[in-house]
Parts: structure tokens; C-alpha cells; sequence
């Protein structure tokens, strides 16, 4: 029996498939935990009720958009010890670390920054060769998130899966107790990774 051909495929999960399938061909999207958990929450928000309930029983307290700040110490933990559908960011990253010469890492920041620069060497690091210019900047242009949403990036939409497209947004709802507890938690990683010089940061957000 003659197999069918296989084609591309894109697969966007926030869980790691099994590792006998992954090839080069790879793409690990890396950002910020704390911006990871910020989009989470919301995306509880608007998950199936089973889910939300879930953390809702955990924490005590439904989940709500208003009470975001209240509510993220608590989630922190959640997150840890409850896994639906997948892992928590520590254990993310901790995953990707140990096998990370199996995958194409890309930061969420950089492409913001700079998504031609970004597509077009992902491109050539997948391919060997390089793309051709006009034609990344016409892709970037067609999935930019101003004309995907129709909004300018920091508008929020908080019922979309696109919510705002910025990075650094968890600054808007970190309280002092959810910086320390995520500093606790995966500090180390923040520095680590590059998101942060020293464990310091914690003290410098408000309560």
C-alpha cells in the first residue's frame, strides 16, 4: 500500500506533542511567563465553563476580567498543580531546555519587533535558504494584527483569542504579592532567559 505524501502542517499547542515525532522542522515559540500568564487568564475567562470552574473552585473566587489582579497569586499555584489540555511555564521551558537542540526557538518579543527579520531567518534556518524579501514583507503585512483584528495593537479586546499584541502587559495587572509569588516560582527562568537582571524586579512592582 503506497502512503499519502506529507504535507506542511501547522499545530499550535500550548503543550509539547511527543518527542518522537519532532523534527528540526520544529518551531518552539518562547515568551515571557509572565505576559503567558496574564493571556492565560483571560483565555480562562473565556474557556468552557468546566475548565473555568475548575480554577474557580480552587481559588475560591470566580473568575472574572475586573478581578484579574486579585485573582493571579492564586492562579500562579493553580497552574502548577492542574494541568488541562497543558503544562504549566516553568515546566514549559524546563521541557524545552532539555531537549531544545530538537527545536527552532523563536521569542514572542522579537517578532514584534522586527516579524520580516524574524520570518526571514526562520525561513532560512528551516529551509537553508533565503526568502525572498517582498514576498515575507507581503505575508507579514497580510497577518499584521492590525489588519487581522482591525485594531491598533494595545486595544484590547478581552473576548478574543488576539486580546492586545503587545508584550509587557502583565505590568498592567501585577499586584506586589503575584510579583513575588511568580518570582518564587520561576524567577530563575526570567533571568535565566533573559527577561530580567536580577530577582529584584519583584520589589520594584506596586502592591
Amino acid at each position: 500500500m503506497r502512503l499519502p505524501a506529507l504535507h506542511p502542517c501547522v499545530y499550535h499547542m500550548h503543550r509539547f506533542i511527543p518527542l518522537n515525532p519532532i523534527r528540526k522542522r520544529t518551531i518552539y515559540i518562547m515568551r515571557d511567563g509572565r505576559d503567558a500568564l496574564v493571556s492565560h487568564y483571560f483565555a480562562m475567562v473565556r474557556d468552557p465553563p468546566n475548565w473555568r470552574r475548575r480554577a474557580e473552585r480552587y481559588i475560591g473566587r470566580h473568575l472574572t476580567i475586573e478581578g484579574i489582579r486579585e485573582a493571579l497569586p492564586d492562579i500562579i499555584h493553580f497552574l502548577q498543580t492542574n494541568r488541562h489540555a497543558s503544562v504549566d511555564w516553568r515546566t514549559h521551558i524546563e521541557t524545552w531546555q532539555r531537549h531544545r537542540e530538537r527545536y527552532l526557538m523563536i521569542r514572542y518579543e522579537d517578532m514584534l519587533a522586527d516579524p520580516a527579520g524574524e520570518l526571514s531567518r526562520t525561513i532560512e534556518d528551516l529551509t537553508g535558504k533565503r526568502p525572498d524579501a517582498e514576498l515575507v514583507r507581503s505575508v507579514v503585512q497580510l497577518h499584521d494584527f492590525r489588519n487581522v483584528t482591525k485594531r491598533e495593537r494595545g486595544l484590547a479586546d478581552n473576548n478574543e483569542f488576539m486580546r492586545k499584541g503587545i508584550q509587557g502587559d502583565w505590568r498592567n495587572y501585577f499586584s506586589g504579592e503575584a510579583a513575588r509569588k511568580f518570582n518564587e516560582y520561576a524567577g530563575h527562568l526570567l533571568i535565566e532567559l533573559g527577561y530580567e537582571s536580577d530577582p529584584d524586579w519583584a520589589l520594584n512592582v506596586p502592591e
